[in-house]
């Protein structure tokens, strides 16, 4: 069995704007919550579903997919479990 870790990252947040770019110590949110997940030892892959360009051609390293989510799923009231979705499609 394989089990995936799905980071969900939407490009225009509704209440703090670019939210996922935001910076603590140096690391933006995205990063942080992928370098967390490459510590989860039973992890098969981490899969980033964004719609956010600044995240698809980022270098996460080589455990991690990255998935353009279609604007329809990026909106201000899709559920999460539309994108995870959309991502085990993928």
């Amino acid at each position: 069995m394989k089990i995936l870790a799905f980071i969900t990252a939407r490009k225009n947040s509704q209440r703090l704007k670019k939210k996922n770019r935001l910076r603590l110590n140096g690391v933006d949110l995205v990063k942080r919550t992928c370098d967390f997940a490459k510590k989860i030892k039973f992890l098969e892959k981490i899969v980033i579903t964004t719609d956010d360009e600044f995240f698809l051609n980022s270098n996460f390293g080589a455990s991690v997919i990255k998935i353009k989510r279609p604007q329809k799923l990026s909106k201000n009231r899709t559920p999460t479990t539309s994108a995870v979705l959309h991502g085990i499609d993928y």
